[in-house]
């Protein structure tokens, strides 16, 4: 892939644009539908869509796919089934248990489980600037979140916090196995297994565990809800997560997750536009130093190892 470092904070920029909002639109889909068909809809759909494409010739040769091997199918499917379905499920669970700005907290620990797996079972080797990089973008992350408050987790929200912090690792496990699949053959090839599995554990969840996950339509139908499924299929879905993994074939996981600091700046952004919430001084303090922490990112030299193992 060649461009800079600098170049690829920009791409991961813009993916975070279409991520940002994520928590936005949820609510207006859960407006008509409960959230285990809310959940199906929107894996079951991701899946499709992205099968759709890679069933055109054209698009398979513009995006480099390259279909994994059986063994590698396996892997990305079970990654999608056993960790992504699952974490999924545990944060919506998990965000209804307890409150917006403790689930922040625990949403922060994502970058630093991330770079110890990929430590692990990516054989990749961050360098210090690019664990300062991390921790700086954390602490800012924290900022624009939290302010300068120390972080407090309610004892009466403990099992929500538990099920989110679940959901955080189920996700990072997810990630981190499925990108030894693209670095054996290609970022869509390994997505597009990990999608179906998710989709499918998200299909089968509200009729395996009934009790705990709602299926059905909580009102009528509106487009407002439709609309909503449409752009989480498609923005932050398809687009995002797969212009993710085609990074991923040839960056370190470590170096990309130091990207998704701007989420939070963002998120700050359009509750400044959509809802009116001004920014305090925090929030001023915590973009510099994520943009401080992006900065150091952007001179690191971190390389992916120069051997993998086959998949």
């Amino acid at each position: 892939m060649n461009v800079s470092r600098l170049q690829l904070l920009g791409i991961l920029g813009i993916l975070n644009v279409f991520w940002a909002p994520v928590n936005f639109f949820v609510p207006f889909a859960l407006t008509s539908f409960e959230v285990g068909t809310f959940l199906s809809l929107r894996w079951g759909l991701f899946s499709l869509l992205l099968w759709a494409l890679i069933a055109v010739p054209s698009f398979r040769k513009a995006t480099g796919y390259i279909a994994p091997s059986n063994r590698g199918k396996g892997i990305a499917f079970l990654m999608g089934f056993l960790f992504q379905a699952p974490a999924h499920i545990f944060f919506t669970q998990g965000l209804a248990m307890s409150t917006a700005s403790e689930t922040t907290v625990l949403n922060l620990a994502a970058p630093l489980v991330v770079a110890g797996l990929s430590v692990l079972f990516l054989s990749e080797r961050p360098t210090p600037r690019l664990y300062a990089s991390i921790f700086v973008v954390l602490l800012g992350s924290y900022w624009v979140a939290l302010g300068f408050s120390a972080p407090h987790l309610s004892t009466e929200n403990a099992r929500g916090n538990l099920m989110y912090l679940l959901g955080v690792l189920c996700e990072s496990f997810a990630v981190v196995g499925a990108t030894r699949v693209v670095r054996a053959s290609s970022g869509l090839g390994a997505l597009s297994w990990e999608v179906t599995g998710a989709g499918l554990g998200q299909m089968l969840a509200p009729f395996l565990f009934g009790s705990v996950i709602s299926h059905g339509f909580t009102g009528p139908l509106q487009v407002s809800s439709v609309l909503a499924v449409a752009y989480l299929v498609i923005f932050p879905s398809v687009l995002a997560w797969g212009v993710w993994y085609a990074i991923a074939e040839r960056v370190p996981l470590s170096f990309m997750m130091v990207g998704l600091g701007l989420q939070g700046p963002l998120a700050a952004a359009l509750g400044y536009f959509w809802k009116q919430e001004r920014w305090a001084l925090a929030t001023w303090v915590g973009l510099g130093a994520i943009l401080v922490g992006l900065g150091i990112a952007a001179t690191d030299r971190t390389k992916l190892p120069t051997h993998s193992d086959p998949v």
